[in-house]
């Protein structure tokens, strides 16, 4: 294990009853994350308002100029209500991870430092072996290809499970010549944040693929 892109994202937390303000672009169109399959989207046509669902996923666009804040309600397939105020800003376009209601930030960074460093970083690798968030995370799929690095290589960024302190990404990496190649985790370490890297094969048949796992902390680049 040796010691990323990280998803740009900012992370909203919703409590019962209330609505959250979330600055989002008023030109481009935004993503929302959801902690679980969203069954409806409850927003202002008036406003110009437009909402696309996809899974856990709501695409927000405002489909006219100079638009002002709005109120938008978004239905969880468990039948959990999450309320937003979007605030509408000249900016990019927003990526915004919901959590869900009574979510605890100082219980997840307290179960982040609650043992041993290399400890705590094996756990969050098996976590995501296991291809399940580690207690107190989201998770966010991304499903999106980027610069591996070797040519010989093609490298998918699957998901991130972002926690408070530390992130995990798993990405697919495929060996796309036509001779075998023996990986090295180190190469793959990608900045400063990088805390430790994890492969599940080192060598790579013509075509085969592995799993590569990387922790780093929260707020590196994003590829």
């Amino acid at each position: 294990m040796a010691g990323t892109d990280s998803l740009a994202a900012q992370a909203v937390s919703t409590a019962s009853g209330d609505k959250v303000f979330l600055q989002v672009s008023a030109t481009d169109v935004n993503r929302l994350i959801f902690p679980e399959d969203v069954a409806k989207a409850i927003v202002s046509q008036e406003k110009g308002v437009s909402a696309q669902i996809n899974g856990r996923d709501v695409f927000v666009k405002f489909t006219r100029p100079r638009p002002g804040n709005t109120d938008a309600y978004f239905i969880g397939a468990s039948g959990e209500v999450y309320g937003l105020v979007l605030v509408p800003r000249e900016m990019a376009a927003e990526t915004a991870v919901i959590k869900p209601h009574g979510f605890d930030r100082l219980k997840t960074a307290r179960l982040e430092t609650s043992g041993p460093y290399e400890a705590t970083l094996k756990r969050l690798i098996r976590a995501a072996y296991g291809e399940a968030a580690p207690e107190g995370y989201t998770e966010v799929r991304i499903g999106r290809e980027v610069a591996p690095r070797y040519q010989e290589l093609r490298q998918t960024h699957l998901r991130t499970f972002r926690g408070e302190l530390y992130e995990v990404k798993e990405y697919l990496v495929r060996n796309v010549s036509g001779q075998p190649l023996t990986l090295a985790e180190d190469v793959f370490i990608e900045d400063e944040q990088t805390l430790a890297v994890a492969l599940e094969e080192m060598e790579l048949k013509p075509q085969a693929e592995t799993r590569l796992f990387v922790v780093s902390e929260t707020g590196g680049n994003d590829r």
